[in-house]
Parts: C-alpha cells; sequence; structure tokens
C-alpha cells in the first residue's frame, strides 16, 4: 500500500472539491449571514469592514488534507476572505516597516458593510456611531438654533414638520422645517424614521434635492435623505423606490463639498443594505463620479475624502461585480493613492477596498501587484501599531501570497515574512491564525521563497504554533507540510534540526484528524528524505512515536488508519521473522550417536 494512492488536494488555487470543505464553506456562509442579520436589525451601526472580521464568523477555508504527501503536486495554496468591524481612530504617520514592539493585536469582528447616521451638533456622538465631522462652516445654516423643543416630537408633529417641507409658498417654513427633520432624526435613541416616512417625507424633498437656488436647503435635505437611508432594510427600500438614487448621483458632482459629501454618505449607507442595492447604484453610474471625486484629494476636504472612500469600499464589498478594465486601472490608481493620504480612516477603508479588488479576480490581483509602490504601502500598513489598519493588510497581503510564485515574491521582497512571524507570535487568536495561513502559502512556493522563511527564523515560531489552539495549529502545520513537500533535503534538514518531529509528534497525539492527517504526511515526507532518514527514524522511536502510529492504525478515521499503516510498513518494519531464520541457522548440527 503506498500513500500516492490517495487523492490530493492542491493548496493553491480555489478548486477546492472535498466535501467536507464544501460543508465548512457553506457552514461559515451561514454564521456570516446570521451575523449580518444581527446587524441589519440594529439601528444606527458603526462604519465598519469583518476584521475581522477576525474571528469573523471563519477565516478560512479549512485546510483538511484529502490525502497524504505525494511530492510537490500537493502544495496547497488556499484563499479565502475576512470580514471586520472597524472603530475608527484619529490620523497617524506611517510607520516604517519593522520596529514591531508596539504592535498590538485586534478584537473579534463583525461583518463590514454597514450604514451609519450622522448626528446633529445639538446632540452628543455615540461609541456606537462613527461620526464624520464636515466643515464646521457647512453646519451654519441661517436658521440654525438650539432649541430643545426642536427635539421633541409627536405623530401630529412629524406632520406638520413634513407640511412645512412641502409649503412652496415659504422658503422660510420649508427650510426651518427640514432642519427640524434633520434634527429629528440625527437623534441617539430611536429617531423618528419611520413616523417620517409614513408622513409622505420623501415626495417633498425630491424637488428641494433637485433646486440649486438655495443651498443651505439642499444641504439639509441631502442630510434628511442620509439618515433616512440609515435605517432598516425596507426603510431603506422606501427611500430607493422613491427614486431618489439617480437624484444623489448627480449630486456627487455639486459645486458645494458639503453636498456632496453627504450625497455619498447618503449612498453609501444605501450600498450598506446589501447586493441588490449595491448593484443598483453601479447600474445607475455611481462608480465613476465617485472616483472623480477622490482623484485630486489634496482640494477637497478630508471628511469629503473620508465618506467617499467609505462608500468605494461599500460599492466593491461583494465580488459579482466585474469592473471593464478602464474601470479596474482608475479604482486601483485611487486606492493606491489613498494607501498613503495622511488620515488613518482614509487608509483603514483604502485597504478594505484593495482586499477587496484582488479577491475578485485574477485581474483585480494582478491590478492590484502591479500598481507601483501599492504592496510596499500594505506592508507598511500590515507593520502599524494599529490594529485598524493592520487586520485589513493581513488579508490582502495573504491573498497575494496565496497566488503564483511571482506575486508571491512581491510580499517577500516589501519584508512581509518577519512581520508574518511577529503576528504569529504576539497576536491574538485570529491574527495568528491569519498569519500562520499566509505562512502556509508562502512554503508552498519555490525553493528560494521557502528559504525566505527559514533564514528569517520563522521555523521555531511555526513549531511553537503547533501549541496553539486548533484551527492556528492547523494553519501551522499546512506550512511545515509544504515546506517539506516542496523544499530540498537541506531544507528539510533544517526542519528536522529546529526539533521539527518532536511537534509533528504532539500534533499526532491529539486533535483534529484533518491536522493529525496533514503532521502524519509531513512526518512521512520527513522519513523519505535520506539526509535525515535515520535520525528522524531514532527520534520517532525515542518519542513513543511508534507506540502512537500503532494507536493511529487503530483508529476509526479510515484515512488517519492508512496513513499510519503506510508509515509503520515503510520505516519500522519489524524484522524478527528474519532474526528468527538467522537464529536457527546459528544452531549446531547434533552429532550422531556412537552405537
Amino acid at each position: 500500500m503506498s500513500l500516492e494512492a490517495t487523492p490530493i488536494l492542491r493548496r493553491r488555487g480555489k478548486d477546492l472539491q472535498s466535501s467536507s470543505n464544501a460543508m465548512d464553506i457553506q457552514a461559515i456562509r451561514g454564521r456570516r449571514n446570521k451575523l449580518e442579520n444581527i446587524l441589519q436589525s440594529r439601528r444606527p451601526l458603526p462604519l465598519s469592514r469583518g476584521l475581522t472580521s477576525l474571528s469573523h464568523p471563519a477565516l478560512s477555508v479549512p485546510g483538511d488534507a484529502l490525502g497524504p504527501a505525494a511530492g510537490a503536486s500537493w502544495l496547497h495554496r488556499r484563499r479565502h476572505s475576512i470580514d471586520v468591524h472597524r472603530v475608527f481612530t484619529d490620523p497617524y504617520a506611517l510607520q516604517p516597516i519593522p520596529a514591531f514592539t508596539s504592535m498590538s493585536p485586534y478584537s473579534k469582528p463583525l461583518p463590514g458593510i454597514s450604514k451609519r447616521r450622522e448626528i446633529t451638533d445639538d446632540e452628543p456622538s455615540s461609541p456606537k456611531t462613527r461620526q464624520t465631522q464636515s466643515n464646521p462652516e457647512s453646519r451654519d445654516t441661517e436658521c440654525e438654533e438650539t432649541n430643545t423643543e426642536d427635539l421633541h416630537y409627536s405623530l401630529e408633529t412629524l406632520q406638520e414638520i413634513v407640511n412645512g417641507i412641502n409649503n412652496s409658498s415659504s422658503q422660510d417654513l420649508c427650510l426651518r422645517s427640514t432642519v427640524r427633520a434633520r434634527k429629528l432624526l440625527s437623534l441617539e435613541e430611536a429617531p423618528p424614521i419611520e413616523g417620517f416616512l409614513q408622513a409622505g417625507i420623501l415626495k417633498p424633498l425630491l424637488p428641494l434635492l433637485q433646486q440649486e437656488e438655495d443651498t443651505n436647503l439642499l444641504f439639509e435635505a441631502t442630510w434628511v435623505v442620509t439618515n433616512l437611508a440609515a435605517g432598516t432594510s425596507q426603510q431603506t427600500a422606501t427611500v430607493v423606490e422613491e427614486g431618489l438614487v439617480p437624484i444623489l448621483i448627480r449630486l456627487l458632482g455639486n459645486e458645494m463639498s458639503n453636498v456632496r459629501e453627504q450625497a455619498a454618505w447618503a449612498l453609501g449607507n444605501i450600498a450598506g443594505d446589501g447586493q441588490k442595492y449595491r448593484n443598483l447604484l453601479l447600474r445607475e453610474g455611481i462608480l465613476m463620479p465617485l472616483l472623480d471625486t477622490l482623484r485630486d484629494v489634496l482640494r477637497i476636504p478630508v471628511s469629503l475624502v473620508r465618506v467617499s472612500t467609505w462608500v468605494l469600499s461599500n460599492l466593491l464589498r461583494y465580488k459579482e461585480y466585474k469592473m471593464t478594465p478602464e474601470e479596474r486601472t482608475v479604482c486601483v490608481t485611487i486606492i493606491n493613492s489613498l494607501l498613503t493620504f495622511p488620515d488613518n480612516e482614509v487608509n483603514i477603508d483604502a485597504l478594505w477596498a484593495a482586499s477587496y479588488i484582488a479577491d475578485a479576480d485574477e485581474q483585480g490581483l494582478q491590478s492590484v501587484v502591479s500598481a507601483p509602490g501599492m504592496v510596499n504601502a500594505m506592508v507598511q500598513h500590515l507593520a502599524s501599531d494599529d490594529k485598524l489598519r493592520m487586520v485589513p493588510a493581513l488579508r490582502v497581503t495573504g491573498s497575494i501570497a496565496a497566488s503564483n510564485d511571482e506575486h508571491t515574491e512581491t510580499v517577500l521582497e516589501a519584508g512581509v515574512v518577519p512581520i508574518y512571524a511577529y503576528l504569529l507570535k504576539t497576536g491574538q487568536h485570529n491574527t495568528k491564525k491569519e498569519a500562520a495561513w499566509a505562512l502556509s502559502n508562502i512554503t508552498a512556493g519555490n525553493h528560494s521563497q521557502i528559504q525566505r522563511v527559514i533564514d528569517d527564523g520563522v521555523l521555531q515560531v511555526l513549531l511553537h504554533a503547533l501549541l496553539e489552539t486548533s484551527d492556528v495549529r492547523r494553519e501551522a502545520t499546512w506550512a511545515l507540510c509544504n515546506l517539506t513537500t516542496g523544499g530540498l533535503a537541506e531544507q528539510v534538514k533544517a526542519l528536522v534540526d529546529a526539533g521539527g518531529v518532536p511537534f509533528l509528534l504532539m500534533v499526532m497525539a491529539g486533535g483534529e484528524v484533518s491536522t493529525i492527517s496533514v503532521a502524519l504526511n509531513t512526518l512521512d515526507n520527513i522519513l523519505k528524505t535520506e539526509v535525515v532518514k535515520e535520525e528522524a527514524k531514532e527520534q520517532v522511536i525515542s518519542g513513543k512515536g511508534v507506540e502512537l502510529l500503532k494507536e493511529l492504525e487503530q483508529c476509526a478515521s479510515k484515512d488517519l488508519h492508512l496513513k499510519a499503516e503506510y508509515i509503520l510498513e515503510a520505516y519500522f518494519q519489524q524484522e524478527e521473522p528474519s532474526d528468527k531464520e538467522d537464529d536457527k541457522d546459528d544452531v549446531p548440527e547434533e552429532e550422531p550417536s556412537a552405537s
């Protein structure tokens, strides 16, 4: 019986054929959908994306081994998606690639698309709501007053406000009513979105959004729509069905930056409601006007850059949209410039936008890798002590490492390996899991890429990761297995010299069946390497590995049974029968007795 007879699964690529992987993917999608449903039922939500989503519902497609090592064809690179829940901090300066001493891990995320309301200046902002400050003068309208009576209402009051907005004979009453509607919709607790919609506020807002004579009125009306679109899915649907999307897209070209910002914000809330409305916005032509806004970020307010970058990230979130080559080129060029923009919020959303493009298809990944300086910028963010930048940078650089050897080389040249090692040593659970996954795809590369991992001292880090929780252990085991599968004999020897065999025996002694299977493949690869075969056999014997293999030979899993049986027969065959034959030959013949 030979291990080579077992079907194999390539770690590189996306076509995972095993039924167990398909079941895992379905479970991941189910958990993600459940989280998104929870988010959609809450209002308001912070501006986000997954890490994630870490532990986003799941970071990666599990690396279940479908078979033993069968030469270099068994190398297996895997790609996956991550979602995050992001909270935003103050602007920062880019950090040099390491020093790593101040890096911090990130926390458990929620899915990365969300809506947000803008809190009026009269109200304190909530930690649950991302608040983007516009220019102070943009908040000063001729009828702005601090009047607590404006913040108390009944259903009759809401209808009165709507009637005031609809009053075409008094511009002053129309403006004051619109401002009061905006204040009520900006309430921290229970803003009356549904009440205003039932009172018919959308119809009188339409002409206000299409007039240009009164810019204050236009701005306030757009702000009202922004917060109406931040409601539940049904409330957002009401806004869309009223025909506001084309009007809002046209406002992206308005001369007033505050109006453009509010229009973008409203469109971002619509895009955040799901793929259906995201697709609608793209069909209506939102992408190029949005990119035009971001072409010259130094000439527009920072708040407009923030909101527009957030909207772009939400638009790119789903993979089904296919950009034209021209759109992709412009999009990647602009995202690349945003990665070095001196604002933390902009950088975070730009990193997520880059990760979405890289995950979308091979053309998207190639465009990200080919953009001048883009990979280096992402690796700088990965080395940052800001966990909110590190998370999406970890995702996008991991996606690049999961591609072909040429793409992998770009992140290696940018110095990513020691950063991954640092995250694997010091990060929280999901950081370690993702870093180990990225390293497993690097060790699935060519000999020089494997040597880079060895030269940077990562073997010991990977071995100690085998002491971590099951999913981190699984990814680290894959990394070692890929090294022994595609590496040179001296590279396999480096693993043995680092103490790899005792660590593998520890993995084999307990854990998930899939991880034990990968550990058995790794051990087989080591034992078939002539330069370390005898040393490895001695370590297996001294570490009680033969007894462990015999136990696995009796286990219920057919996969583990066959692999353990093969290793025992191939490398630890008992010589008892031949020994007995030799003993028999040594017995002297009986001399015949004298008669």
